[in-house]
């Protein structure tokens, strides 16, 4: 009877904890999930049994030597063994102490703080007393305690990887780059929390949760393991499943971002790409990358190696390898070894649960980030703000503030040249072309609407010239600021809200467009001069953001409003005449706001400015009201 209770008392079911409980729920989930729904199999099915294994209670799969030697010494009364891991982990306890459940909180808190020194201290003399590391806990130091799994991970990833359409359009890239503001919002938000005080998080521990909007599994593992390894079980399973869900995120935001006509752009290659240019290019972006930042060197290095082993078409059989069967293989063991970290002492509690709350708002942000940049490069309001405030942080944070923008500048200009020199015509040349002035026309049958849209778009374009001319002087000898990012940010907004503005005026009724679009405006000047006045810049940025958000749905609603309205000969007379308008607004009246603030003060130019601005918006309202 006493060998039964043994047995009995011995066994998982007597030992089983209602956290172990739900983590093998939440594991078979994970399964479930992979087999049925077919989300992400290759990692959930071994992240799923993995989670599995390690919550087997007294099987100790998942956990050190010392760790197996303090639970079982702590069920057993070894007092001895607990004393001797007492020391490395610096813990006040001696041999035939009372075994108490504040004994065993300072050992579980000693385990989770004790440096890496003081862990292999601890587990080289439970290995001593006979205890052993658990398969999982080996998989885990061998695959990513090393960093070995993600590496060989992006090798194959690199050797899958087809960079053809990237180097065909270039611009491309900037897609994925602004889908990666999901990973500095995540941070923002780990640490927002933080400091607030509902949950705890460092700083490296907001990075290590930030990667996840990066939408990369292995990138994921890799930071966390590097980072903050306790983390590495909630940040990964947070990845893949977002990841797998991705069907079921995705889609609504990008509805919610973009129109029908949108979505219906296709997006194909627009020339071939020489073999020359695939073997060059993970070259050059490796030395480029690295030299900048070395600390990217082993995953940008190991990716751009698997990609030069598939172009280069010398290594077949290498290629061939790391594409299948050695990437195939490592992502078994990953699997297992992320699995490992779903324990559930170490997995259920608020800091998880903030983790996957993080995970799913860095995969939305990153998500419309990538949008709005389509939608940006679709307008040329944006790239007009971007540079503004480019411009401010090469000149605050970089040498040779006066000199680097310029140089900047060249760059992208010569970049930019490169790009169209090697795009293909759309259209067949003519045999010999002839260069003529446009004619500028607005016909009588156009005038109704083409004065007061000129008027609106006046207005609006002369807001944008004032900000990006007389703004930055009005927020150094009025308000007060210096900053040179600051005035960037501040130039440059009347521009995003004005890309903003472009969107949104689709989704308005189409009569009422152009008179919101005028509404906007002579609201947008009100604390634009209260701001000025007042010396506030929270005003004077929720103007900036107001009149621009007024000039993009103005200058988009009419030239729509002209072009449905002009002859089908008049349309590209028209519509030059409408933009000659723009131009000229945005160029000229700011040379007569210069002599202003000669004669008199910049405080009092701002406002008069703002005030003769409102009324000819005014004046294009009650002309479209009158119609």
């Amino acid at each position: 009877m006493e060998k039964m209770i043994t047995l009995w008392t011995g066994s998982g079911l007597f030992n089983i904890e209602p956290g172990q409980v739900v983590m093998i729920a939440i594991g078979l989930l994970l399964l479930f999930l992979a087999i049925r729904k077919g989300f992400e199999p290759l990692l959930l099915v071994p992240i799923g049994f993995g989670g599995i294994l390690a919550n087997i209670p007294e099987a100790g799969l998942a956990l050190t030597a010392a760790e197996n030697a303090i639970h079982f010494a702590l069920k057993s009364d070894a007092t001895q063994v607990l004393a001797a891991l007492a020391a490395p982990l610096d813990v006040a306890y001696q041999a035939g102490q009372a075994i108490t459940p504040e004994l065993k909180e300072a050992f579980k808190v000693a385990v989770k703080e004790a440096s890496y020194s003081d862990m292999a201290m601890a587990n080289s003399i439970a290995q001593d007393f006979g205890y052993g590391n658990g398969m999982l806990y080996n998989f885990y130091s061998v695959v990513i305690g090393s960093t070995i799994g993600p590496l060989v991970i992006f090798m194959g990833v690199g050797a899958m990887t087809d960079f053809g359409p990237l180097l065909a359009n270039p611009k491309t890239m900037l897609l994925g780059a602004a889908a990666q503001f999901g990973i500095f919002g995540t941070v923002l938000g780990a640490a927002l929390l933080d400091w607030l005080g509902i949950l705890d998080f460092t700083i490296l521990e907001a990075a290590a949760v930030g990667i996840i909007g990066g939408a990369d599994g292995p990138t994921s593992i890799y930071v966390s393991s590097v980072l903050a390894p306790h983390l590495l079980g909630a940040i990964a399973v947070s990845a893949y499943a977002y990841m797998a869900m991705v069907p079921m995120i995705q889609p609504p935001i990008m509805k919610a971002l973009t129109s029908e006509k949108e979505r219906a752009i296709k997006m194909s290659q627009l020339r071939p790409v020489s073999k020359k240019e695939k073997i060059v290019f993970p070259l050059v972006v490796l030395i480029a990358v690295v030299l900048f930042l070395p600390d990217a060197a082993p995953l940008l290095g190991m990716f751009c190696f698997g990609n030069l082993m598939r172009e280069c078409g010398v290594v077949e059989r290498l290629s061939d390898t790391a594409q299948n069967a050695l990437i195939n293989i490592t992502t078994i063991f990953l699997g297992l070894s992320v699995g490992s970290k779903l324990m559930a002492d170490k997995f259920l509690d608020a800091q998880t649960l903030g983790i996957l709350g993080l995970g799913i708002v860095a995969f939305a942000v990153g998500t419309a980030c990538g949008v709005l940049m389509a939608k940006l490069m679709n307008r040329n309001m944006g790239g007009l703000g971007l540079g503004p405030m480019l411009a401010g942080a090469l000149s605050q944070h970089l040498p040779w503030p006066l000199h680097l923008t310029f140089l900047v500048h060249i760059a992208m200009a010569l970049l930019a040249l490169c790009c169209i020199w090697a795009a293909p015509e759309t259209v067949s040349k003519p045999a010999r072309p002839k260069l003529s002035i446009q004619r500028l026309s607005a016909p009588a049958e156009v005038r109704g609407v083409f004065i007061p849209a000129a008027i609106a778009g006046f207005a609006g374009f002369a807001m944008c010239g004032f900000f990006t001319s007389i703004a930055p002087a009005m927020m150094g000898k009025v308000l007060g600021y210096d900053n040179r990012l600051l005035i960037g940010v501040v130039a440059g907004s009347i521009f995003i809200a004005s890309t903003l503005g472009q969107f949104l005026q689709g989704r308005l009724p189409l009569r009422l467009r152009l008179p919101l679009g005028c509404v906007s405006l002579m609201l947008g000047v009100i604390p634009i001069a209260l701001g000025i006045y007042t010396q506030s810049l929270a005003l004077f940025i929720a103007g900036a953001v107001i009149a621009g958000m007024g000039q993009g749905i103005s200058f988009r609603a009419g030239m729509g409003a002209i072009a449905a309205a002009s002859p089908v000969r008049e349309k590209a007379a028209v519509t030059s005449a409408f933009f000659v308008v723009a131009y000229i607004a945005i160029s000229v009246p700011v040379i007569g706001l210069g002599l202003m603030a000669s004669m008199t003060s910049l405080k009092t130019t701002g406002i008069t400015f703002a005030a003769v601005m409102g009324s000819l918006a005014a004046l294009a309202l009650v002309l479209l009201i009158r119609r």
